[in-house]
């Protein structure tokens, strides 16, 4: 009978654990990069005193996140802007999205604010104030500036469908040619591209590596091992991210390439050190044990 070294046994056992624990490390790490959401206020620990302030702030005022409406022939006296205007508060009762939203206000709402009590501006110095923020150079065009609240700003793609909605179906804005800014708006795209990053780029960047470890260890066969290795370990740390509720941002977007890259240094380094002393012992297991203690010592040294 064939006798089976602990090494073996190790790789076994390895093997088997890596194939049961594939699905749910799938699973994981697809619903990962589904739920990332980039809020670069809330990088901070909870804990620091920004943070604190700003939760402080948040519960006395707003959360700051707004997001600009406009489109072509957006002008002061626009019905579909007046129409937005009025439809608001309808918007805000409602029972499924009205707490995404906290208040609108326009240039032709401010405009008419100045020109009441107690400062009784007239019409074009009321203008004249507001140009360059609510009003453009024209003195006509203007926008609607839609206040989110803290809610809306985690579920920012429901609180810009709804805008989008409301405009199109209500007062009858042609929505392709809507035009919406704001943060809630540039951490949807912050989220897409780097989303688009770690999906699309990631076959070329394992292409290269590849190549890379085919280079420093002429081996196909090896090359293999090291990247699905680190592969591996890429979908096992976001797989544990997901389910200890770590969520995705465009901070922790580097976490996975990162883990990749360690892997693979780690690999070629280990293989070569098996190289090395594959030459000087003809036994396996002292090969192996020796070329892991080389890389214990590397490890330490650096």
């Amino acid at each position: 009978m064939m006798r089976i070294n602990r090494f073996q046994v190790a790789f076994l056992l390895t093997v088997t654990a890596i194939v049961l624990s594939l699905p749910f490390v799938l699973h994981g790490k697809d619903r990962w990069v589904e739920g990332i959401l980039t809020l670069s206020s809330r990088w901070l620990p909870a804990s620091s005193p920004e943070q604190v302030t700003l939760r402080e702030f948040i519960e006395r005022f707003e959360s700051g996140d707004f997001v600009l409406a406009t489109w072509p022939d957006c002008t002061l006296d626009d019905p579909r802007l007046i129409c937005f205007e009025e439809h608001f508060p309808a918007i805000v009762a409602n029972e499924e999205y009205g707490d995404l939203f906290d208040y609108v206000i326009t240039g032709r709402s401010v405009t008419a604010q100045l020109m009441a009590e107690p400062l009784s501006l007239s019409h074009d110095e009321a203008v004249n104030r507001l140009q360059g923020t609510l009003i453009g150079s024209d003195g006509k065009s203007t926008c609607a500036v839609v206040a989110v609240t803290e809610k809306g700003a985690y579920r920012r793609r429901k609180a810009l469908e709804v805008i989008k909605q409301e405009l199109g179906d209500v007062c009858h804005v042609d929505v392709s040619e809507l035009r919406l800014v704001g943060p809630p708006v540039e951490g949807i795209f912050v989220d897409e591209q780097s989303v688009y990053a770690l999906n699309v780029l990631v076959i070329p960047s394992f292409a290269v590596s590849g190549l890379l470890c085919w280079w420093c260890l002429r081996s196909w066969w090896y090359s293999l091992v090291v990247i699905a290795t680190s592969a591996y370990g890429q979908g096992l740390i976001m797989t544990l991210m997901y389910y200890v509720g770590v969520r995705l941002s465009a901070v922790l977007i580097i976490l996975p390439p990162l883990v990749f890259v360690l892997t693979v240094s780690a690999g070629v380094h280990l293989i070569n050190y098996f190289y090395n002393e594959s030459t000087k012992y003809t036994i396996h297991e002292a090969v192996v044990a020796r070329s892991r203690s080389a890389g214990s010592r590397a490890r330490l040294r650096y």
